[in-house]
């Protein structure tokens, strides 16, 4: 969802004081996230394989997406 159609949603139910307030919560939100994802991809990338695990990097990306799903 980009930020067009994040307006465009909050517009449908929230007068124009209150979609400030909403967009508000928004920006702090989304710089968590993508700190999260981006050391979260770091970590994965960092992964050293050894002798007895095969797997590349894209399955362990997979792997953890999977377990995050799972667990939340």
């Amino acid at each position: 969802m980009g930020l067009i159609d994040l307006v465009y949603y909050i517009s449908l139910w929230y007068h124009q004081k209150e979609q400030a307030i909403r967009l508000n919560y928004f920006w702090p939100l989304s710089v968590l996230a993508g700190a999260f994802g981006s050391l979260t991809a770091y970590a994965i990338a960092q992964i050293h394989h050894s002798t007895v695990d095969t797997r590349t990097s894209h399955e362990h990306s997979f792997l953890s997406l999977q377990v995050f799903h799972y667990t939340s």
